[in-house]
């Protein structure tokens, strides 16, 4: 099976990338552990993120709000 086929197959049966895939489960991941309590630089590194500033700017462009901000309404 081939790289291509792999992709195309999983597009047709997910109605979306690999990428947008993986992006959304790793926003549903964070909001998971952003209500949970964990700090933000915490969450960041479990998710694999390069820095705090990357995992904020993923996450305010998904959600339309940055996770600090995310994480004070929800307390």
């Amino acid at each position: 099976l081939s790289a291509t086929k792999l992709k195309t197959g999983f597009k047709r049966v997910f109605n979306q990338s690999v990428h947008q895939y993986l992006m959304d489960f790793r926003t549903r991941q964070a909001i998971m552990l952003l209500e949970s309590g964990m700090g933000i630089q915490d969450i960041a590194n479990q998710l694999g993120y390069s820095s705090v500033s990357h995992f904020s700017r993923d996450f305010r462009k998904r959600t339309g709000q940055p996770p600090s901000l995310f994480q004070k309404v929800q307390v």
